[in-house]
């Protein structure tokens, strides 16, 4: 899977479990590497991103979120509430 093409403020998420570190889908199901299936959630401000990891985080206390940014580069690491 290629790395989106993302505009200057927008950053990608990406969806793990915590306890696995499976990939999950855009679509939220396990990502299969034999798919074509999309990884990367496309947020346009990391304000947003981060509002929809403290909500999803919530639901799911076992996944964690990795945030990057336009160059690929990691911004944030977000540690499952399970093991807080």
């Amino acid at each position: 899977m290629e790395f989106p093409v993302l505009k200057n403020c927008q950053v990608a998420v990406v969806v793990a479990d915590g306890a696995t570190g499976h990939v999950y889908n855009d679509k939220g199901e396990l990502f299969r590497n034999d798919s074509k299936d999309n990884i990367y959630l496309i947020f346009d401000t990391i304000a947003m991103a981060k509002d929809y990891i403290q909500k999803q985080s919530i639901m799911h206390k076992k996944a964690e979120f990795i945030i990057y940014d336009k160059n690929n580069l990691l911004v944030e690491y977000i540690e499952a509430r399970y093991w807080k």
